[in-house]
């Protein structure tokens, strides 16, 4: 998925990873895991773990590294946290779905496929 955040600037995700490319050719790579965002910029990798998701203080302290580039600010990579976040959690949501999917599936609960049928033919 591409999204542009301005003329200059777009965020690319795939899977827990973005990537933030400024004029084409100035690239931040943000990969997230359950507690711990890793940051890389040309040869600098930063690792900030967190308890709670703040996107601000976290966009803070990737800025740190992109800070002389002039490319890239806490707002625009703060986006780029948030997009990510939610692109993960749509994944977890659609992963947990099929998993209910295919073990209504296998007791062969009729109703329930019906019921979603009805749902999404109403959608």
């Amino acid at each position: 998925m591409e999204i542009k955040l301005n003329d200059s600037t777009v965020v690319k995700v795939e899977n827990n990873q973005a990537e933030i490319i400024s004029d084409g050719k100035y690239k931040l790579v943000i990969i997230m895991e359950k507690n711990k965002v890793t940051a890389k910029y040309s040869d600098v990798i930063l690792t900030i773990e967190f308890s709670k998701f703040d996107t601000e203080k976290i966009a803070r302290k990737i800025f740190s590294i992109v800070r002389t580039t002039h490319k890239f600010s806490i707002v625009i990579i703060q986006k780029a946290l948030m997009i990510l976040s939610v692109v993960l959690s749509i994944d977890e949501l659609y992963a947990e779905i099929l998993k209910k999917l295919k073990k209504a599936k296998e007791n062969e609960n009729i109703e329930l496929f019906l019921k979603i049928y009805e749902l999404l033919e109403k959608s």
